[in-house]
């Protein structure tokens, strides 16, 4: 599948972000996957071993094992005219943008270097099956409004907070943000104003 809607809706945001910031490095990106179902990723496992022998092995992981599974992934090709291709200095330029959004990049893996494979940073296959059993359980969680905001991290004196992005301006709790820098909050109901003093 190579619909960018199959992702999770942060993700997607993400993509349609990285795909328009390649292109202003003069990068011609192409989805080649997004969510594999479980034939999918079945069938790509049996590449390069007995099943579909005389392949280079293309995945180490089983379904649902792989973040594509989940849709939480996506893999790229880059575009040269009417040729697609994996040219390794633009697909590391490819990579580098992709980290600027929060995102991970499988050239840096270190067990299994996949250059063409972008996922989300916090995927955690553990989590997902404690939490939600199959990926169409996780799926059906998804709405709209996650892909309205881009979750973020924010450092205040060393210490990590979540906070998201929207239309390019970051929020994060304003009591959180106080408080770590020693200031007091106090909220009024009734005139819908949030008052900060130190």
């Amino acid at each position: 599948m190579r619909d960018i809607n199959s992702l999770h809706p942060e993700l997607r945001v993400k993509c349609r972000k990285f795909i328009e910031l390649c292109k202003g490095q003069g990068i011609d990106i192409v989805i080649t996957q997004t969510m594999r179902t479980k034939k999918e990723q079945d069938d790509l496992y049996k590449i390069g071993r007995r099943e579909v022998e005389g392949e280079k092995v293309v995945t180490n992981l089983k379904y649902p094992k792989s973040p594509h599974c989940w849709g939480l992934a996506f893999d790229i090709a880059i575009r040269d005219g009417s040729r697609i291709s994996y040219p390794i200095d633009k697909l590391k330029k490819a990579g580098e943008i992709a980290k600027t959004l929060g995102l991970t990049w499988g050239g840096d893996f270190k067990s299994f270097l996949d250059m063409p494979h972008i996922e989300v940073e916090w995927f955690s296959l553990i989590k997902l099956m404690d939490d939600y059993g199959p990926p169409a359980e996780f799926i059906a969680t998804w709405t709209e409004e996650d892909s309205e905001v881009e979750k973020i991290k924010v450092i205040i004196n060393g210490k990590e907070v979540q906070g998201f992005l929207k239309d390019g301006t970051s929020f994060i709790p304003a009591r959180v943000v106080a408080e770590m820098l020693g200031g007091k909050v106090s909220w009024d109901g009734l005139k819908r104003t949030v008052t900060i003093t130190k």
